[in-house]
């Protein structure tokens, strides 16, 4: 039958010419579906002397068995819908079968119409089927002489002189099946690597599907599967492979996507996602547990180790990312030994790891290790072997990488003043203890829980160490901060700090000052940058015009450094090192306050224009922490009073607070608390510097102390009854625990130069 753009029949001039070539008012559509003529399917090409030559890029795929059927179309008289001939790979019509031209990169099978009795009034149908998905047709015009033949519109169909002989050719790339299948225009993209198979389950038949490159592949164990379904495997571009958002550790550049569609029933998947234009299927095995080994496939990636050291090869995982859930998990021990990898990288041999690693050379190891499995579990115990592998229940994305381990790097447990600041750190590791470097530190608190100040998230140093700035509310209270590093084990980690006002009070008996004033008791408060003291004394025994009271403030807590003592004798220096002395003045000599700096020789003023209160039988001072040096408000302090009798005279001292040889009043934070994780890496490391250190069971029931050896082993101290307290000698780094009855660790504490409170809370 002649079908020509020029050639047409007018029904009024040339009705008896025409007469066998009229068609019925819904005549069928004709057409020729390639990558060449419509882009239906990119990966799919007719070639000559069907068509014209085209040009193509993608991967030439020779393993498929495909189908070639030929049917005459109906909607003209004389011709109905049926089959004519299929031709197969192992059958045909004149045994004729599809055969695979790898040399020319080609499917062929020789269509001998004469065996057939085509009808030249009929158009005909190829369609070229893989897994009973059509990935191309293609509209032949049987024309009965060469003249007809030559006006054939070759736009909309193959030309064919009746009685001859058609040489059906195709190339079919990779990624055509997977976009017959699923419409995924984005399979097999040039320059990837890729590899495509239909798998058909077999009964005690294992199926291995790898990609062009052999660099990675998909391990199918026979029972794994129930139904046909066709795999992809494509390399990725998008670095990182994982969004940061959902792994904030450092990723290799390998990154696969493993999408299985079966070709039936597609609706049934659990998951389809577009993803930078692609179309991701996760499709579940067996009973979707990655925990059921038994019906699990293996996903296999080949990697270079570059500059990792034996030990980190041994630990590398391979992770799977869900983009729809967001969810990232470690795949569970496998072989990839079906990777032909030391070839496909182009190494050749058995060798060791360190040799390996001395060459350049591309190895892989077939153990992996549980991310979010028990500690025991980062145990280094794999073998170096060909092909990276993970146990997996589902397909989706997949790269490989370090499993890392988030921990605290500072207390985990904060005392400081409302409006105050305090450091969290963090340190992230591999499972073997080695830093690790890039790992993205995302900081946060919760509305009304502070600020954090500087740059956030932030990425870890050499040292896997990574730290934030966190200034509390203006609010006492309990407030907390959280580090996520996703993808990493132990992560989040929660900070918590306390805001509180220091306060402390030192009391005294009254009719101890002889005639003078008299103390009754001395406090001082710390709080929003400021210093307060209150001295109060015995009624009728204080005269605000011509009471002096002199405070003698250690900032440093420790009596080696500063003036030494309370009086120009340097009474009590066993007790008090004062860097500072604040003169409250009375108010005939115009309730001046005078604060003095001990510089290592002399005590020198510091300019101020405070002044002092007198509410009733009572002194009250304001002072900024600025002027004490920016003090933190940790301090030790005692006091003497005096009666000013001029300028530059006053009588002797009336009365003490404390009393001389007493011990100094303490305003100290607690120390703060390290969390229990941390105790396998605490030890003791000298004794040089000794110090004190006071335990305080603010629990209901009792608690153990112990201290931590050299070798980090806990040595018994003392039990302490709920609500106790004692004061312990020991050494600036040696570590202390305390636990509870049944053993359970309540906290770790370090020691400072000065003796501060270990509050041990449940």
């Amino acid at each position: 039958m002649n079908r020509s753009r020029l050639l047409m029949c007018a029904a009024a001039i040339l009705a008896a010419a025409c007469q066998d070539r009229q068609s019925p008012p819904a005549a069928p559509s004709y057409e020729i579906h390639d990558a060449a003529h419509d882009l239906v399917n990119s990966h799919f090409y007719w070639l000559p002397p069907m068509t014209r030559q085209p040009t193509f890029t993608g991967t030439f795929d020779g393993k498929l068995s495909p189908t070639v059927e030929i049917s005459e179309l109906g909607g003209v008289t004389g011709c109905s819908n049926h089959v004519v001939a299929t031709f197969t790979t192992t059958t045909g019509p004149g045994s004729e079968t599809v055969r695979v031209d790898l040399v020319n990169q080609l499917y062929v099978v020789n269509w001998r119409t004469k065996a057939f009795n085509l009808n030249t009034a009929c158009t005909y149908r190829i369609r070229f089927l893989v897994a009973g998905l059509q990935l191309g047709l293609a509209d032949v015009d049987v024309v009965d002489n060469g003249a007809q033949l030559q006006r054939v519109d070759t736009d909309e169909f193959v030309p064919l002189l009746d009685d001859g002989t058609l040489p059906i050719k195709a190339r079919v790339e990779l990624g055509a099946v997977t976009f017959a299948l699923t419409g995924d225009a984005t399979a097999c993209r040039p320059g990837r690597d890729c590899g495509e198979a239909v798998v058909t389950p077999v009964a005690g038949q294992d199926v291995t599907v790898l990609t062009t490159a052999q660099t990675a592949g998909l391990f199918i164990p026979a029972g794994a599967l129930a139904e046909q379904v066709v795999v992809l495997i494509e390399s990725r571009t998008d670095r990182p492979c994982i969004p940061l958002s959902r792994m904030g550790l450092p990723q290799f550049d390998d990154c696969y996507r493993y999408e299985v569609t079966p070709t039936t029933s597609i609706e049934r998947l659990s998951v389809r996602q577009a993803a930078s234009g692609e179309v991701n299927t996760s499709y579940v095995f067996g009973d979707g547990k990655d925990e059921t080994l038994a019906d699990n496939v293996t996903v296999g990636m080949c990697v270079e180790l570059g500059t990792l050291t034996p030990a980190q090869a041994a630990r590398l995982d391979v992770f799977r990312f869900e983009p729809v859930e967001g969810t990232v998990n470690a795949l569970r021990d496998a072989s990839a030994a079906f990777l032909p990898c030391e070839s496909a990288l182009g190494t050749t041999g058995s060798v060791g790891v360190s040799r390996a690693l001395r060459r350049g050379w591309h190895l892989v190891v077939n153990q992996l290790h549980a991310l979010f499995g028990a500690r025991a579990a980062y145990a280094s115990t794999s073998v170096i072997h060909v092909g990276l592998g993970g146990s997996t229940c589902c397909t989706s994305y997949f790269t490989w990488g370090l499993p890392a381990v988030l921990s605290p790097n500072s207390a985990s447990q904060f005392y400081q003043s409302p409006g105050g600041t305090v450091v969290p750190s963090i340190v992230v590791r591999d499972s073997g203890g080695t830093p690790i470097t890039g790992a993205i530190v995302t900081f946060s608190v919760a509305t009304e829980n502070g600020a954090i100040i500087g740059t956030n998230p932030v990425t870890t140093g050499a040292d896997g160490i990574a730290q934030v700035s966190w200034q509390l509310p203006s609010a006492a209270g309990t407030y907390n901060l959280t580090a996520v590093v996703p993808g990493a084990a132990e992560s989040p980690l929660t900070f918590t700090a306390t805001a509180l006002f220091l306060t402390a009070t030192l009391t005294d008996p009254t009719g101890d000052a002889s005639t003078g004033p008299d103390f009754v008791s001395a406090s001082v408060t710390k709080g929003f940058g400021e210093l307060r003291l209150i001295a109060r004394f015995a009624p009728g025994t204080f005269n605000s015009a011509t009471t002096l009271v002199d405070w003698a403030i250690d900032t440093d807590r420790n009596t080696a450094t500063g003036f030494a003592g309370i009086t120009s004798g340097h009474s009590d220096a066993d007790k008090i090192g004062a860097e500072f002395f604040v003169e409250a003045h009375g108010s005939d000599f115009g309730s001046t306050v005078r604060i003095r700096r001990w510089n290592g020789t002399s005590l020198v003023d510091v300019p101020n224009s405070l002044v002092a209160f007198y509410p009733v039988n009572a002194v009250d001072v304001i002072i900024p922490l600025s002027l004490l040096g920016d003090d933190d408000g940790s301090l030790n302090f005692k006091a003497t009073v005096v009666t000013e009798l001029s300028p530059t005279s006053t009588t002797g001292i009336f009365d003490f607070i404390s009393d001389l040889g007493a011990d100094a009043g303490e305003l100290a934070f607690p120390l703060a608390r390290y969390a229990c994780s941390l105790e396998p890496t605490f030890h003791s490391i000298n004794g040089d510097v000794s110090t004190f250190i006071r335990f305080v069971n603010q629990t209901a029931g009792p608690v153990t102390v112990y201290w931590l050896n050299y070798e980090g082993q806990r040595v018994f101290y003392n039990t302490l009854a709920a609500g106790e307290s004692y004061v312990q000698q020991t050494f600036i780094t040696h570590p202390w625990i305390a636990t509870d009855a049944s053993g359970a660790c309540l906290g770790l504490w370090l020691p400072t130069a000065t003796l501060d409170p270990a509050l041990i809370a449940g």
